[in-house]
């Protein structure tokens, strides 16, 4: 289930690590056609082996994946491969890590129950059910209340009706980026 801007229990969970996430406007895939381009070949070089059990799939995904990571030049990467560009982070990831964020002095925090809710005054604010298990803080100001999640403002509190209006300024799909070179579909695409 989706929540406030689409965010998924995988998107929700990257933004508590810290992975700034770097959306595109849905239906504008050309936004990133590095990563289309990946999917493509994807699917067209092994779609046509999925025969068998699962086991034997993902062994011929492996091999592909290995293919594409460190023999395979990649246009967009200057004619190198993944793996000649890629620098490992020097953040750890720590798979037992607390599902609580620490949040600033002078900010509430409340935690998201298993329906996506949380309590404000006594009354239920629907959060998502992405956010479920994490806490959220809260900021009162003089004459406002926002909503936050980590670094990320969700967006301010309507306290007569207890829900949330987006702001529209926290979360967005990032502008596109300058394309510098065209890069067209394949005819067999």
């Amino acid at each position: 289930m989706q929540s406030l801007w689409g965010l998924t229990k995988l998107s929700v969970w990257w933004l508590s690590l810290g992975i700034k996430l770097d959306r595109i406007q849905p239906g504008k895939p050309y936004q990133n056609g590095a990563h289309e381009r990946m999917h493509r070949d994807m699917a067209r070089e092994l779609q046509h082996e999925i025969v068998g059990n699962i086991t034997l799939f993902q062994k011929l995904f492996d091999k592909w994946r290995v293919e594409f990571n460190r023999e395979r030049p990649h246009e967009a990467l200057n004619m190198k491969t993944p793996e000649q560009i890629y620098v490992k982070s020097e953040k750890l990831f720590d798979p037992n890590a607390e599902l609580l964020i620490a949040y600033p002095f002078g900010f509430k925090q409340r935690h998201v129950n298993n329906r996506g809710y949380i309590n404000y005054d006594g009354n239920l604010v629907m959060i998502g059910n992405p956010f479920n298990g994490f806490n959220v803080g809260i900021k009162k100001d003089i004459d406002s209340v926002s909503i936050w999640f980590g670094n990320n403002k969700l967006g301010s509190l309507d306290q007569n009706l207890f829900l949330i209006n987006p702001d529209s300024n926290s979360y967005k799909v990032h502008k596109p980026r300058k394309v510098t070179k065209k890069y067209y579909p394949s005819p067999d695409a």
